[in-house]
């Protein structure tokens, strides 16, 4: 019964301590092909701050439950313009997947962690 008790709090510890924190290569799926970049995140208790490529300022969101998301502006230098941006994605172990938008444009997303 102990050990039981002791292998349910360390799944549980293990579980709280998904780390989404550090250097993303994104994959994006977007309307005019695929987009390659590179996001970095950290975080605060639940508050994450994400600096994208090419963005101006860093992208405000929560990392909650496994749960990325993000909201806020989004500089393109391909469009070259700023637009309203929002990410949600699902921490996979060292995988992250999901869907974005920025401005009508609709997306979705595969990252990996870098080393």
């Amino acid at each position: 019964m102990i050990r039981n008790l002791l292998c349910f709090f360390l799944v549980v510890l293990g579980l709280s301590a998904a780390d989404v924190t550090g250097k993303w290569d994104i994959t994006w799926q977007t309307p005019g092909g695929e987009r390659k970049g590179v996001m970095t995140v950290t975080a605060e208790g639940d508050a994450v701050k994400a600096e994208v490529e090419g963005a101006k300022q860093p992208i405000p969101g929560t990392f909650k439950d496994g749960e990325l998301k993000l909201d806020g502006k989004l500089f393109s230098a391909e469009a070259g313009y700023e637009g309203a941006f929002k990410l949600t994605g699902k921490l996979e172990g060292e995988a992250m997947k999901g869907s974005a938008s920025w401005e009508t444009y609709q997306m979705t997303f595969v990252a990996t962690r870098l080393k």
